[in-house]
Order: structure tokens, then sequence, then C-alpha cells
């Protein structure tokens, strides 16, 4: 492995398919790889904490939902920075590695390249500097408390890309699922065809091939046409999930056994002003369904206290569903439950159940936000969000 270079006062100014620009500050830039493999640049990008959502929430550096490891991310301190490590797309490898052969070599490179497209104003964006072509694989925070890092699914999918096969790539998404999932679950029983798809035509040149044989296979292409057993509330349940199209993991409680009748699913939302996890519990016996938005940013101790007060205040007056605050680690969500015992769900009660949840924690996200990164007052807060009095500019904050 090539030596890391340490950095001071250098970006990478990389462009959005949109056109819009980002300067991305370099603190570190090595190349990873042994003797004998080909050396992948690394670059580690220090950001505040608010400028990393509003990355994360635009999908810059192809930090998509389903590729973050929202779990892990959810214990991100507001008051602390948040470092990125960037690797590049394996198939451009070599439009940097035939101009350089050290990290000092790299950093002047990509430099002159920014240099040269701001020269020239062009529309043409060199490919090492479109931010669709660098990949987020790990985020970091330093705590008083130590480290928290998770990782993306690039840090799992990319190694494989150098000589991709079905399985190679259907192992990395597992082993991605499985790590994030760790802490709550211990079986990964079910992953949905988006993400697989999604991820094939992102790499379509680079392994096309090797996805043919996930998408023929017999299992997948038989899951469409199935029947639907409306005496399950899990198949109600993911009938609704793939008519919307949503990717969801299939999980099973680490308490329990092959005789459970509870049944969890993770699955994530983007909405207007953030995204964060979502879980979905089934407990078949009690014919009872909940569901749970998980606010992406925790309250530290001292923050929960007022957001709190926040919360309850939001509650007051709540018809279906309701906030709640886990004291002991300052975890964040909001709740929606149906109880068919007696009845019989279907696929229009599992919608209002889910939406009536995301659209809820959309609403108050920043609310959320503005008590726990802006220090603003609870009765405020609760002002800002229910009175529609939040401006551009303290939207754009929160």
């Amino acid at each position: 492995m090539k030596p890391s270079v340490q950095i001071s006062n250098t970006r990478l100014c990389l462009t959005h398919p949109s056109g819009e620009t980002r300067h991305f500050p370099i603190e570190q830039l090595y190349f990873e790889g042994s003797d004998g493999e080909r050396n992948q640049p690394r670059i580690c990008s220090s950001l505040p904490t608010t400028l990393y959502y509003q990355i994360a929430n635009e999908s810059w550096l192809n930090l998509t939902t389903e590729v973050q490891d929202t779990i892990a991310e959810k214990q991100f301190l507001a008051d602390y920075p948040i470092q990125l490590e960037i690797l590049l797309r394996p198939d451009l490898l070599s439009e940097l590695t035939e101009q350089v052969s050290t990290s000092e070599e790299a950093i002047a490179h990509l430099q002159n390249l920014s240099k040269k497209q701001a020269e020239e104003d062009s529309a043409d964006i060199h490919p090492l500097l479109q931010e669709n072509n660098w990949y987020c694989t790990a985020i970091k925070q330093q705590q008083p408390t130590g480290e928290v890092c998770c990782h993306t699914l690039w840090h799992y999918l990319l190694p494989t890309l150098y000589n991709p096969t079905s399985e190679s790539v259907a192992d990395s998404i597992t082993q991605f699922i499985q790590d994030q999932t760790v802490d709550s679950f211990k079986q990964i029983t079910q992953t949905t065809d988006p993400l697989f798809q999604d991820i094939a035509q992102t790499f379509q040149d680079l392994f096309t091939n090797a996805f043919r044989d996930l998408e023929t296979d017999p299992d997948s292409s038989g899951r469409e046409s199935k029947q639907v057993d409306h005496s399950s509330l899990l198949s109600v349940v993911t009938e609704f999930l793939e008519m919307e199209e949503w990717s969801y993991a299939q999980l099973s409680d680490s308490a329990s056994d092959s005789n459970s009748t509870i049944s969890a699913l993770r699955l994530a939302f983007r909405g207007e002003h953030g995204q964060w996890p979502c879980y979905c519990k089934i407990n078949q016996d009690q014919q009872t369904v909940c569901f749970y938005s998980i606010s992406p940013i925790a309250a530290e101790t001292e923050q929960r206290g007022a957001i709190a007060h926040f919360l309850t205040r939001a509650n007051y007056g709540m018809i279906l569903g309701n906030f709640e605050l886990d004291f002991s680690d300052g975890e964040i969500r909001y709740k929606t439950g149906i109880d068919v015992e007696g009845d019989r769900i279907t696929p229009a009660l599992v919608q209002n159940l889910v939406y009536t949840n995301v659209l809820t924690m959309d609403q108050y996200f920043p609310g959320i936000l503005a008590v726990l990164e802006q220090g603003i007052s609870p009765e405020e807060a609760i002002r800002l969000v229910e009175d529609g009095a939040v401006s551009e500019e303290e939207q754009e904050q929160c």
C-alpha cells in the first residue's frame, strides 16, 4: 500500500448532473491496495453535520437511501464534524493511475483538472470531476466516547466489481444488510429485487452479464405472480410495498425462533425535509401491525429534556400515531399501529398506516433538527412546523 498524504487547504470540486458544484475538503488521500493488486485512490473529507445531511438528502456521492447504513447513522451528534471516505468508480481508475503514481501527483492532477475546467467553463465535465463517479464508502464521526463508523453498501460492493460474478455481488449486498442490522437482528430472510436492479443499472457496463443470473433466478421470477394470502398480515404488507415499488429487507428478530409469528421489515423513506430508516413490526398471533419512522439524528443527553418537550407538544392532538423518545440513548421515532383482530387487513389500510407515519415525520423533522442543531426552543420549533411559519432561510438551516 502506498503512503497517505495529509493535506490542508485543498478541495476537490465535483459537479452534479444538474450542473451544481460542491467543494469537498480533502484531509487525506492514499492509494489502497497491496502489491500485485490495482491501487484505488481513497479520499478522506471532513464536513459539518448539517452539510453532510444536505449531501445525503440530495444523494451526492451515490449516497442513495438504499446504500446508506441508516441504523448507525442515527448515532451521529450534531456538534461534531463527519468524515467521509470516498472511492473512485472502478472502471475509471485508469483515468487517474495512468497519469499519476503517487498521492502527491494525484492531488496535483485533480487540482489541475479543476482549474482547467473552471477556466474553460465547458459543459463537458471531466469524468474525474463528476460527483456520480465517486462513491462514499464510509461515514465516520469522532465523539467524546470514541469513533462511530458506518459503511455504505459501496464499501462491500466496489471491491467485487473488478471481477464481478452474480455470487460475489449478491454476497456483498447480503453482508451489508447483515452487518448494519447485527445489533437488532441476526438472520436475513429476504431482500427485494429493486435494490439489485438499481445497482445493475448503475454499473450496467461493468457487470450486466453477472446480474443476468440473478434476473433469471426462478425464485425471483416467480415472486411477482405469487398469490397473496390475505390471512397473513406479512403477505398483505409486502404486497403493498411491492405495489409501491418500495425496497425492503425482511428480517427475523434475534430473540425469536423458527416458529415465531413476529416478523419485521426494514426499509427507508425520503421526504421533502430528509430521509430516515423505517421498520414495520408484524405480529400474526396478536393481529397487529406497527410502523416506525426513526429519526436519523439522536438527541444528546443534555438535549433530551428539550426534545421531549417538543415531542409532547407535537403529540397533543395527534389522532393517528405518536412520537416516542428513548431516554436511554436519545432515539426519536414516530409510531403508527393497527389491530385487525376479528377483521381483515387490506393494502389500503396498510397504505394509510404507512403514509400517515412517514408524512407526519416529514412534517415535524425540521422542528426536530431546529431543537437539536440550532437550539431553538420547543415552543418556537412547534410554531414553525405547525403554523407554517418557516421561512425559506430557516428551512435551509433545518
